[in-house]
C-alpha cells in the first residue's frame, strides 16, 4: 500500500497537512503500521515537511510504546539531512531512559550533535549515585 495517488495519469503525493492528518488519524485508530508506510513512503519519494510530520509521528509511536519504530523513523531522519525536533528528541530520549535503552540513547544524541545540538546524553544511574555520595 503505498500513499501516492494517480488520476487520469496525473500522479500526486500529499504534502505535509494532510500526512499530519492522516497519521493523526492514525494515532486515534491505533494504526501504527498504516503510519509507518506513510512516513516511509514520504521518505523514499521526498514528499512533505519531515520534522512537522516526524512530530506527529514521533507522538504515535511513543504513546503506543514503539520505541524501537521512534528510533528508526529518528535515524531516517538524520540520515535525509533533517533535525529531528529537541521535544521529539527529549520524549524519546525520556522513554528509552525508562526503558533502560541507554546504548539506543547514546547512538541518539550522538546522531543529534551533528545538528550541533547541545543536548547529551545521559549519566547511568550508578554514576549519578557515585558523584552524588562523593560530595
Amino acid at each position: 500500500m503505498g500513499f501516492l495517488w494517480e488520476d487520469d495519469g496525473c500522479r500526486c503525493s500529499p504534502n505535509t497537512q494532510p500526512c499530519m492528518f492522516l497519521i493523526k488519524l492514525f494515532k486515534r485508530n491505533e494504526k501504527v503500521e498504516m503510519a509507518l508506510q506513510l512516513w516511509n513512503d514520504m521518505v523514499e519519494k521526498g514528499f512533505g515537511s519531515y520534522i512537522l510530520v516526524s512530530d506527529v509521528l514521533f507522538d504515535l509511536l511513543c504513546d503506543m510504546g514503539k520505541l524501537v519504530e521512534a528510533e528508526k523513523c529518528f535515524l531516517q531522519m538524520v540520515e535525509k539531512g533533517q533535525k529531528p525536533s529537541n521535544v521529539s528528541f527529549r520524549r524519546i530520549k525520556v522513554l528509552m531512559e525508562l526503558a533502560k535503552k541507554h546504548d539506543a540513547i547514546q547512538n541518539l544524541s550522538e546522531k543529534m550533535a551533528i545538528f550541533g545540538s547541545s543536548i547529551r546524553a545521559p549519566e547511568s544511574m550508578d554514576e549519578k549515585e557515585c558523584s552524588n555520595s562523593a560530595s
